[in-house]
């Protein structure tokens, strides 16, 4: 995960980072990598945030939800415009692949 967070935040978007982010999404890693891409919302760089945002919505559960809804409610000056258009975008397609796949599918 701090390499994929490096290369992300140093604006690198090739073929190693996209690498990184596919292997993170393999049922064996899938957990730990979600772990990170959660913690990786708190990251002071925008894209490693936008990039974590995208992947949860990948890989992310229920559990993602009540997370996502509380960064939401992070004042104004905490969290823009953009960045909260994002997050509710995640938490739409989160619910849309959820409802098609269901959790279990993605375990």
């Amino acid at each position: 995960m701090r390499a994929w967070r490096e290369r992300i935040a140093a604006g690198k978007d090739d073929r190693t980072t996209r690498s990184l982010e596919f292997i993170c999404h393999w049922t064996g890693v899938r957990q730990q990598a979600l772990e990170g891409f959660r913690f990786a919302l708190g990251d002071g760089s925008p894209r490693v945030r936008q990039r974590a945002l995208a992947n949860i919505s990948l890989v992310g559960d229920l559990d993602d939800f009540s997370l996502l809804m509380d960064l939401l409610k992070l004042a104004k000056e905490e969290l823009d415009d953009k960045e909260r258009l994002e997050i509710v975008q995640t938490l739409r397609r989160l619910a849309v692949r959820l409802k098609v796949y269901g959790e279990d599918a993605m375990n």
